[in-house]
């Protein structure tokens, strides 16, 4: 079960983290992308502004096949399995920049410098079931991303021409259910629901008492399992924490 992590450093620098659970036949690595342009699935060849690195295979013609990775602006991005969630389009529309669910990646980070430009551009996009270039399989994914400032969000394609945004102040996610899913289940966890500084209070006592909730192979407990650590243990920076309010996501 990939889960993915936003934190902190003590110097302020803002980092995302995650596994990446699944056995793969491939052979993944350490990649750079800084060819001048990207081609998309529908066949698209568009400009790579912001050079980035991420994990991800290599395949003939400098294409990439890309999981995650950070751009030379901090833009960071994630793609986690969402399977029974994910709900693309059958066929293009007009006047839109169609793409296959593995493009969205690299059009994140080619082509945006935060998660602010993203969320702007967002309305200008349509996912359509179709396979990568050298796959013959539609993914399911969803994604999560955040910038050098902190800002944070998750994209669930959910909807058909309309992937769903949101924000994501408390930095966790993991696959499956939606995020939405994932919050209401955080919020009625009765070891630490309530109000935010009840739900601190709480995360630091189950974590001082070993009492976290076990990280199991199911997503829900992935998720409850990181938020409370999250909490626990201070990683958002003071600020950020005061404009939290995990009652009202």
């Amino acid at each position: 079960m990939c889960t993915s992590l936003t934190i902190f450093t003590k110097n302020n620098k803002s980092l995302l983290g995650r596994t990446m659970d699944f056995p793969s036949k491939g052979i993944w690595d350490p990649v750079v992308v800084i060819q001048p342009t990207y081609e998309m699935s529908f066949g698209q060849k568009r400009p790579i502004k912001y050079p980035y690195v991420g994990g991800g295979r290599r395949f003939p013609a400098n294409h990439f096949l890309v999981a995650d990775g950070i751009n030379v602006e901090g833009l960071a991005c994630a793609e986690l399995m969402f399977p029974l969630k994910a709900n693309y389009l059958d066929n293009k529309v007009p006047g839109k920049l169609n793409m296959a669910p593995q493009d969205f990646i690299h059009w994140v980070l080619s082509e945006h410098k935060s998660v602010s430009e993203v969320r702007q551009d967002m309305k200008n996009i349509v996912m359509v079931a179709k396979s990568w270039l050298y796959e013959n399989k539609v993914s399911y994914l969803h994604w999560t991303l955040t910038d050098r400032t902190g800002d944070s969000m998750i994209v669930e394609p959910t909807i058909p021409a309309d992937p769903q945004i949101y924000n994501n102040s408390l930095g966790v996610m993991t696959n499956s259910p939606t995020f939405p899913e994932h919050q209401a289940n955080f919020r009625n966890y009765p070891k630490v629901g309530g109000s935010l500084q009840n739900q601190v209070k709480r995360a630091k006592e189950l974590y001082s008492k070993n009492d976290v909730m076990k990280a199991t192979n199911v997503p829900t407990t992935r998720f409850i399992h990181a938020a409370t650590l999250k909490l626990a243990e201070g990683t958002q920076r003071t600020r950020m924490r005061e404009k939290m309010n995990y009652l009202t996501f």
